[in-house]
């Protein structure tokens, strides 16, 4: 195993890239030509080292052999992911296999290199190519975020509005209207039962307009954050849509900033409303696993099974997305986890 130089000077961060080839030669190679082009390198030669290695530091790429001396590339894929140690990777070979690359590209592969006569010419190359992409992602994520924020913050200001200034209007009027009709019991008795109506519907109205305010900011990260709020989500949804809602809280939630918490919360939110609408759901849970590392946000209901891809849909998928990209979290569906209903899974970052 070679360690970093002591003066990195990678164009787009710090963070070494990590190379893991059997091949002790085509590793020299690599970290030369990757560091005459300014890369900072590591290479290692074993899925172990692989593994090791990332368990303390941290990369922006690896580059796999897909035949390492103990394991393939898809075993280390798949402890990486055990251990929360993911990262962007390339896959190499010596092969031309298609087959292979098309299974490491749906895995997350940015590329799939052969290791021929112009490898060497195209390593440095496609690892620029894929840390513009990861930037540019990076600054997508960062979009997104900047926009779902200021949806948030005008969202919250109009729901403090609405509890400040409309809701004490609505019950001032309602306070006229009860004393207007201890008058008209007397003055005018057949009117009284008129106010009386207009103050109950006032008061209704009123109601309303608080449950509207809650939604508008739903978390309160200063009190009891994200599981309260659930909490109060599927208390609502039980009562709105007419359906059992329940939620289970596993283990202790240690504290999430509030946009975190308020897309996991809309998420829910959203997972809760299709499974009502589009999947006819007669029973909905809400699983927020705190426990688990990383922790998870999982929605599940008896509905019908998805028509079409989530990636097909519409809007409210599409936000989803959207929302977990925001907080760098993995949304998941199924259309069939245990018990045959169809769920809604978010993994939370670990960092």
């Amino acid at each position: 195993m070679t360690n970093p130089p002591l003066h990195p000077a990678s164009p787009a961060t710090d963070l070494p890239i990590l190379v893991a080839d059997d091949d002790a030669g085509v590793c020299l190679l690599m970290e030369d030509t990757l560091r005459g082009e300014g890369f900072n390198v590591v290479s290692v030669h074993t899925g172990r080292q692989v593994l090791d290695w990332l368990a303390h530091h941290r990369a922006q790429l690896l580059l796999l052999d897909v035949r390492l001396p103990d394991m393939d590339g898809s075993a280390v894929l798949e402890n990486l992911a055990r251990q929360s140690a993911s990262l962007p990777f390339l896959i190499i070979s010596g092969l031309s296999d298609a087959k292979v690359a098309v299974d490491y590209m749906r895995r997350g592969a940015r590329d799939y290199l052969i290791k021929d006569a112009h490898f060497l010419d195209l390593v440095p190359t496609v690892v620029r190519r894929v840390l513009r992409e990861l930037e540019r992602d990076a600054q997508i994520v960062r979009l997104q975020r900047e926009i779902l924020e200021i949806s948030e913050r005008e969202q919250r200001r109009i729901g403090q509005d609405i509890h400040d200034d409309l809701c004490q209007r609505l019950a001032a009027l309602k306070m006229k209207l009860q004393h207007l009709a201890e008058n008209l019991e007397t003055a005018a008795p057949e009117l009284a039962g008129d106010a009386k109506a207009i103050s109950q519907h006032l008061g209704e109205a009123t109601q309303v307009a608080r449950g509207l305010a809650r939604g508008l900011s739903p978390v309160d990260i200063g009190h009891d954050g994200l599981p309260a709020a659930l909490l109060g989500l599927v208390r609502s949804a039980g009562d709105i849509f007419q359906i059992r809602c329940q939620l289970h809280v596993g283990g202790t939630c240690g504290p999430l900033d509030h946009h975190a918490a308020t897309q996991l919360y809309r998420i829910a939110q959203e997972a809760i409303a299709n499974a009502v609408k589009h999947a006819a759901a007669t029973r909905v849970d809400v699983f927020l696993d705190c426990a688990a590392c990383p922790a998870t946000l999982t929605i599940i209901n008896d509905g019908m099974p998805f028509a079409r891809p989530p990636k097909e849909s519409g809007l409210g998928l599409h936000l989803m997305r959207q929302r977990a990209e925001s907080i760098r979290a993995i949304l998941e569906f199924s259309d069939q986890p245990p018990g045959g209903t169809t769920a809604v899974r978010v993994i939370l970052p670990t960092t």
